[in-house]
């Protein structure tokens, strides 16, 4: 979707020529292929996926509150100084501007009912 903060932050997250691929191609990126490329830090078996995402968790909650608040400033802050939150703000303006395209409408109304389609095939089946 044009414009969306995830987008924004793609170069910085998956670098320039894979950010450019994803969102002038709006292929889907499977897990291993997010984990390839960046975006993803790792990709887990669906039956692993909540003990090795609890294991991570209590990982990152056995570090003393100030230090994580800390390393998520500094972090933010080198995004900031590549000029990351420039681009987030963008986002929203382009976004809003290229909803005004018709092609772009049309895609985004399909989008909407691709989802709308396969959240309802995910639901579970009541009886």
């Amino acid at each position: 979707v044009a414009g969306t903060p995830d987008f924004a932050v793609h170069p910085w997250l998956v670098g320039l020529r894979n950010a450019m691929e994803m969102v002038l191609t709006g292929d889907a990126v499977d897990a291993a292929e997010a984990v390839r490329v960046g975006y993803a830090n790792r990709a887990f078996p669906a039956d692993e996926l909540d003990d090795r995402v609890l294991d991570i968790a209590e990982r990152i909650a056995g570090v003393p509150h100030e230090l994580l608040q800390l390393n998520k400033r500094w972090v933010y802050r080198a995004m900031d100084a590549m000029g990351a939150r420039t681009a987030i703000r963008a986002a929203p303006d382009l976004g809003g501007l290229a909803r005004h395209v018709p092609a772009i409408r049309e895609n985004l109304d399909g989008l909407s009912g691709r989802v709308r389609d396969a959240a309802a095939q995910s639901r579970p089946k009541t009886d």
